[in-house]
């Protein structure tokens, strides 16, 4: 038995190719900020090494193995 999916296939709107195009936009933004998500919360849970000096700005070189 076959459905009937009212001629434009399963999941189309009838729209053809502008149809296909802004899925695959819209699909690829939801994995992009998927993925900017996750870097995101891993940057935030993972400990970082800031090289910075008492006044806020970088150390240079020099500074930083003065400091080791």
């Amino acid at each position: 038995m076959m459905w009937n999916c009212g001629g434009w296939g399963f999941w189309g709107t009838g729209y053809g190719w502008l149809d296909m195009i802004l899925n695959l936009v819209i699909t690829l933004v939801v994995i992009i900020g998927f993925v900017l998500l996750v870097a995101w919360f891993v940057r935030r849970i993972l400990p970082t090494y800031e090289l910075t000096g008492r006044g806020g700005t970088l150390l240079t070189a020099k500074e930083v193995l003065q400091a080791r």
